[in-house]
């Protein structure tokens, strides 16, 4: 039906989100207006918070850095005069700065390709561009959020690839716009983050998705692969005097470009290192149990043979004094007078007791030497657990050295390059 157009859909959307945010749109509008300075300021405000402004109505505003000319040099100014609170932890300075460069590239973002180039690539009055500009700040993650822009890849979506994606955006609330359903699907389809994605409407009503490789994102190649042939993948040809300006703050880009893969991996190798030093603190408990079953294997080793020397020396004694009552009751057969038939009669039942005895005495021996033999092979298999849980304990700790040192490393760079 009609409400299904892609453009009455969108116009409705803006509509809705204009009417929520008039007042806030109306102060932002008239500050402005008053030169390229305060709209910097506005831009630069506007990117660094979490304000909801930014959902429908980011790419109007960063559109508005393309009327003035050469507004580069007072976009880094007014970045740069955003208090950045780096007081925290390691891991809360990681958070602020992580935040920082995402916003301010993905707010960047809703550019075009041209347009970015020359806010950022072009030179001004002074001779230099914004991205230079930047290099020459305090504030690293001005130039690092100019390097991830630029170094970025966009997809585009047709109106009806962006309407499938938006049917598919099922969990959002009623209250979402347009635009944070189809950023919650690609969401799903790309395994990054909805609030990390930078999306904004393209005109007829379809969608542009920017993706930051160097950021952890999946590149365009990789995503249209992975979102079917709904996306296209944009070119970025590059204009002459950008193209050498690029060039020549190469060496600029990739310090960025480094600094960004440190920050990125500061909290991964440090959840490597955690969990290697726990993997090595599981190895130890496991030697020290397989040491305490080794001792217990060979302790009742031990009582084993001891229980296995007692019990034949018992059957050999039992065994002898078979045989002496063999011996005796022969005797008293070979008797003459006349009360020899009942002591042989006596004899021979000593002598089946004692062979009795025997056989009993036997029997314990054998089980005792069975129990000795399952002891001995309880041992050596204590012993071979004992060997091997050392050699695991020994690759454990050593993967914990490594990761602990690694570590150490990725922290001890991101800490040089931020001071």
């Amino acid at each position: 039906g009609l409400w299904a157009d892609p453009w009455v859909a969108l116009a409705r959307a803006r509509h809705g989100a204009w009417a929520s945010q008039r007042s806030a749109l109306k102060e932002l509008a008239q500050r402005c207006f008053r030169g390229a300075e305060d709209l910097c300021a506005v831009w630069a405000d506007l990117a660094t918070s979490n304000s909801e402004l930014k959902v429908e109505f980011g790419s109007l505003f960063t559109k508005e850095l393309t009327t003035p000319q050469n507004v580069g040099g007072f976009l880094v100014q007014a970045l740069s005069k955003i208090d950045v609170d780096l007081s925290g932890s390691p891991d809360e300075r990681y958070n602020v700065i992580r935040s920082r460069i995402e916003n301010i590239s993905c707010f960047l973002g809703t550019m075009g390709n041209d347009q970015l180039d020359m806010l950022l690539l072009a030179q001004g009055p002074a001779g230099k561009s914004a991205l230079e500009i930047a290099t020459e700040c305090e504030d690293i993650t001005i130039c690092c959020a100019f390097v991830q822009v630029l170094s970025s890849e966009v997809l585009s979506f047709g109106p009806d690839a962006a309407q499938a994606l938006e049917s598919l955006a099922r969990q959002c609330t009623a209250s979402a716009s347009p635009t944070q359903r189809m950023a919650a699907s690609l969401s799903r389809l790309l395994g990054v983050e909805a609030r990390r994605l930078c999306c904004w409407r393209a005109p007829g009503g379809g969608l542009n998705l920017r993706l930051f490789p160097s950021l952890g994102q999946p590149d365009a190649g990789s995503a249209w692969g992975a979102l079917g042939d709904g996306a296209a993948v944009e070119a970025w040809p590059r204009g002459a005097r950008c193209a050498a300006e690029w060039f020549r703050l190469r060496p600029i880009v990739e310090a960025g470009t480094d600094f960004v893969r440190a920050l990125l991996a500061y909290p991964g190798s440090k959840a490597q290192a955690e969990a290697a030093a726990h993997a090595a603190a599981e190895a130890s408990n496991v030697l020290a149990l397989a040491q305490q079953q080794q001792c217990e294997s060979l302790d009742k080793v031990a009582a084993a043979a001891a229980e296995k020397e007692a019990a034949e020396n018992k059957a050999l004694e039992a065994r002898s004094a078979w045989r002496r009552a063999s011996d005796f009751a022969d005797e008293e057969g070979r008797s003459a007078d006349e009360d020899g038939d009942v002591r042989y009669e006596k004899a021979l039942q000593a002598r089946q007791e004692a062979k009795r005895i025997w056989e009993k005495a036997k029997q314990k021996a054998e089980a005792a030497e069975t129990r000795f033999s399952r002891a001995t092979s309880f041992a050596d298999a204590a012993q071979e657990a004992l060997a091997q849980a050392h050699q695991d304990r020994e690759r454990a700790d050593k993967r914990a050295d490594e990761a602990a040192s690694y570590a150490e490393w990725v922290a001890g760079r991101y800490e040089a390059v931020l001071h």
